[in-house]
């Protein structure tokens, strides 16, 4: 039995307010839609059994169509209910909490327990961020004609390896593409946390045809300890991509890895001809 449209609803209903019978014409005149439209609406509720008649003899409401209005089954949207041998345990003991919470929460005292949750949050994300490190990973390859490269990071979880896209481990990860200028290729920008100590691995594969990385073409795999305690380091894949986290090598790597710089503090200026007169001020 097709469901109604809302159009159809309101003949249904204006019928039903009625007395349960009206003509096409009623129909069309509470609507304020043509008598052609009114007689479709009335012949597709006739289909589905909410109406029985004709455009003659007018249009009488059923059982189905009452069932309808009143919110029943037939209604499209019927009432849950869920049998408490059916819910697990755990959902059972959450529910009850959360009732037992709202006897006590009134209008007055609302925006204080939404006030206090909001700080709990906060210091939650704060004492989680502790036990983290963030990371920041673009891979890609590069299509240039006489550049080529590729590079990928996996996490290491036990005897289990994901990529770092795919890994549950990564907490708040975020993707966005990277479009680099000047350069032929694609690229893929990963921002998130890891626990610290855990184990990555990263696979890097490029360089130029001429053979300014071939000593590492053999050994392509490196593997990193990420540490909140660590420095923070860059790993780049030349042309593939490149690693930024705290972290620890595991393996020998200085000509791929690199110190993050510090960044650098503008000092102001110093004055020669000694300060500046502001509006109103005059230095002799």
């Amino acid at each position: 039995m097709p469901l109604p449209t809302s159009r159809e609803k309101d003949a249904l209903r204006f019928i039903q307010k009625l007395g349960g019978k009206a003509s096409a014409v009623a129909v069309s005149k509470h609507l304020s839609i043509g008598v052609d439209y009114a007689d479709l609406l009335c012949s597709s509720l006739a289909k589905g059994g909410y109406v029985v008649g004709s455009r003659r003899r007018g249009y009488e409401i059923t059982s189905a169509g009452d069932s309808l209005l009143a919110g029943g089954p037939l209604a499209g949207a019927p009432v849950i209910t869920y049998e408490l041998d059916r819910i697990p345990d755990e959902a059972q003991a959450l529910a009850q909490k959360v009732k037992t919470l709202a006897r006590e929460v009134t209008l007055e005292n609302f925006d204080q327990y939404l006030t206090a949750l909001f700080i709990l949050r906060g210091q939650l994300l704060e004492e989680e961020a502790k036990t983290q490190v963030e990371f920041t990973c673009t891979v890609g390859r590069e299509y240039a004609a006489n550049l080529w490269g590729e590079m990928w990071v996996s996490v290491i979880d036990r005897s289990r390896e994901d990529r770092i896209a795919e890994s549950k481990l990564v907490k708040y990860l975020t993707k966005w593409a990277d479009p680099q200028v000047a350069r032929r290729g694609i690229w893929i920008r990963y921002t998130g946390r890891l626990p610290t100590g855990t184990e990555i691995r990263i696979f890097a594969d490029g360089g130029d045809k001429e053979g300014r990385y071939r000593q590492y073409q053999e050994r392509q795999d490196w593997h990193f300890i990420l540490e909140r305690e660590a420095e923070e380091l860059i790993f780049t894949g030349e042309y593939a991509g490149r690693f930024e986290a705290r972290m620890r090598p595991l393996t020998p790597c200085r000509a791929m890895v690199r110190k993050k710089p510090k960044e650098r503090v503008d000092r102001p200026k110093r004055l020669e001809h000694g300060p500046v007169s502001g509006p109103g001020l005059f230095w002799e």
